[in-house]
């Protein structure tokens, strides 16, 4: 018996590997593109012999089925494909036999101990005995309420935030997913992923003795309870391919349901604010569903996320979306009937919840840890800080400067204080106001950058261009490390390069100094337009060229600092191709390196490469199977330095 897997690391390369059963152990190490250390993982893959004229129902642990996709309780695997980071790896088992049963579980051997960002601090942490995993967490006042899986729901004591204690345990009759609080009550969402439990849907617990919760009520919902929000006399079940169930609590003894919605795909969170309930309904991204009558919910609008959307979470105008392996998105709500995306913060991992405080979104990023990201701006979100938590990140809650985080075997409770740094940028234009012509052509500006503080200050510098879609391209500067002494400063005047094929319209070119590419400390920038028609793309020979004054390290050539230097290349052949071309690429030295293609829309289609690379030649294949014909773009940076290639598919 043999297994056939296949494996796609960096977006094009497939490596075929045979393993003979009965176990194999595949390790797979690479960096984090954001956290620079190697992260390993191991897929073990254990098969079990059935009738072989069937194959049986996959009874897997919550946490694999959740990351294999699986959610109904009777749904056969003949192939199953895992995404893992933003398509970095691909796995895909095809089973030769029929009768084979994967039991497929995903285990992190990171380097020893959590690692954070320095202004994200683990304050306490309690474990919880094995056979559950926390999967959702609610907070009021000195309690912490946790759904534990197969465990039920734990309340935790966290008077004092260091020292979490558990205090009280109901079993739920199946997985315990989610949870609200309302009044002594907390309301579960208890799911039957694997069809074996004889109750499930929404579970009513007093919790008015913290130390003996009682279950006073159940309804039993008709699909798989995910996730789950309480307004007034009403619980609002996101309940899988279900969708929204509404369900009258005011009396927890004896709820019933008053009204539904089926949303096109699988409701797995809710959050509601007035007469509105969000759902995140996995690949139908951001659904608004009306509630104003309960008993005849209707879906007023809706927007489609790249991902797969998880949990919501809401600020003012704005709906926060942990979209999987898209990251966190924002989305303007304004208007109900017509939601429109106005920014995104990629995160390393799959985001699976949301919660918000301010200015902050807080992500359970699963492997990823807790991710903190700026929303200040919703147009431009920014990490500012992150923990890599013990185990995978599920659900996040916020009460007052605390962050609570369902881990899998964990409670683990975090402070985030905003990192302090005087280090300050300011862009100015020569010239304003600026306006491209539309053949293209360029603008000066100044660019000064000040050290207020009385220590030498490490940084990095680059610059990002928004473009009139909203979307952000660059960098078209850096990004550059530098280093200030006290109080010093230091003003450079440089040319920024606009190329006739980039798109009309008004655009922000917004300079950042932080930790590249997701902590930003400070930015500054000004407002350009471009005029005349325009398809987007980076034809030959026009890439973004920022010249001037050299900043420290960057490299010269006279006065100019080139932005294109010679010996950084890049090549596709085929060109034109179908459907897979080879591109190959030079670095006359070690560098991060990020190679991305984009559409001619500007909208980047895959990533390529993205982490370190060693001095020489290196290759990697593009796989355009899935996409249309077209002229596409290909970007190569590093070290601070650009190119790009032009690919035509043919099909």
């Amino acid at each position: 018996m043999r297994q056939v897997l296949r494996s796609r690391c960096g977006g094009g390369t497939w490596r075929f590997l045979y393993f003979t059963m009965p176990l194999s152990i595949i390790i797979i190490s690479f960096f984090n593109k954001f956290l620079d250390f190697p992260k390993i993982f191991a897929y073990i893959l254990l098969p079990l012999l059935a009738s072989p004229n069937s194959i049986p129902a996959l009874n897997l642990p919550a946490p694999c089925r959740r990351m294999a996709g699986l959610n109904e309780p009777d749904e056969r695997l003949t192939s199953r494909i895992l995404q893992y980071s933003h398509h970095s790896i691909q796995v895909e088992v095809v089973m030769r036999r029929a009768g084979l049963v994967f039991l497929l579980s995903l285990l992190l051997a990171a380097a020893a101990g959590a690692q954070d960002s320095l202004n994200v601090t683990r304050v306490g942490q309690l474990a919880f005995s094995p056979g559950g995993s926390a999967l959702g967490v609610a907070v009021n006042g000195s309690y912490a309420y946790v759904a534990d899986s197969e465990s039920g729901l734990r309340i935790v004591n966290i008077a004092d935030p260091a020292s979490p204690v558990l205090v009280g345990t109901c079993d739920t009759p199946a997985l315990a997913s989610g949870v609200a609080l309302s009044g002594n009550y907390a309301y579960i969402a208890d799911n039957d992923l694997y069809g074996v439990y004889p109750l499930s849907g929404l579970l009513a617990i007093d919790v008015t003795n913290p130390a003996a919760p009682q279950q006073v009520g159940y309804y039993d919902t008709q699909g798989i309870a995910l996730g789950i929000a309480v307004s007034g006399s009403h619980a609002y079940m996101a309940d899988g391919d279900c969708g929204l169930r509404v369900i009258n609590v005011s009396n927890p003894a004896a709820p019933y349901e008053v009204g539904f919605y089926n949303t096109p795909q699988y409701a797995t969170g809710v959050t509601v604010s007035g007469t509105y309930a969000y759902i995140a309904d996995g690949l139908s991204g951001l659904r608004v569903i009306s509630i104003a009558n309960p008993a005849s919910p209707q879906e007023v609008g809706f927007y489609n996320t790249p991902g797969y959307a998880r949990s919501v979470a809401l600020s003012g105008d704005y709906a926060c979306v942990a979209d999987d392996d898209c990251g966190l998105r924002v989305i303007n709500i304004a208007n109900p009937a017509n939601p429109q995306e106005v920014g995104f913060c990629d995160t390393p991992d799959w985001a699976q919840c949301v919660a918000v405080s301010g200015d902050l979104a807080f992500v359970a990023d699963y492997f990823g840890g807790l991710r903190v990201i700026n929303i200040a701006n919703p147009a431009a979100p920014v990490q500012v800080g992150y923990y890599l938590t013990p185990g995978q990140a599920y659900g996040v809650a916020v009460s007052g400067e605390y962050i609570y985080v369902a881990d899998d075997y964990y409670l683990g409770v975090y402070q985030y204080q905003p990192e302090i740094h005087e280090v300050q940028v300011t862009l100015a234009p020569v010239n304003p106001p600026i306006q491209i012509p539309a053949s293209g052509g360029s603008f000066a500006f100044d660019g000064t950058l000040a050290n207020l503080e009385t220590s030498p200050q490490i940084f990095d510098l680059w610059i990002m261009v928004q473009l009139p879609n909203q979307s952000w391209y660059g960098p078209v500067l850096g990004p550059l490390n530098l280093t200030l002494p006290a109080s010093g400063s230091l003003t450079r005047q440089r040319t920024q390069v606009i190329p006739g094929s980039a798109p009309v319209g008004d655009y922000w070119y917004e300079s950042r100094v932080g930790d590249y590419p997701g902590t930003v400390w400070d930015t500054s920038g000004f407002a350009f337009s471009k005029l005349g028609t325009g398809d987007w793309g980076l034809g030959a020979g026009e890439v973004w060229a920022c010249t001037g004054e050299p900043f420290p390290s960057e490299r010269s050539q006279g006065s100019q600092t080139l932005f294109l230097p010679s010996g950084l290349t890049l090549n596709a052949s085929p060109n034109p191709f179908n459907p897979t071309t080879a591109m190959s690429y030079e670095l006359q030295a070690a560098s991060r390196v990020t190679l991305r293609v984009y559409d001619t829309a500007g909208r980047e289609v895959w990533t390529l490469v993205d982490g370190w690379r060693e001095a020489g030649s290196h290759a990697v294949t593009f796989d355009a199977t899935g996409l249309p014909s077209g002229i596409y773009f290909a970007r190569l940076t590093a070290g601070g330095f650009a190119a790009v290639e032009k690919l035509v598919l043919l099909k």
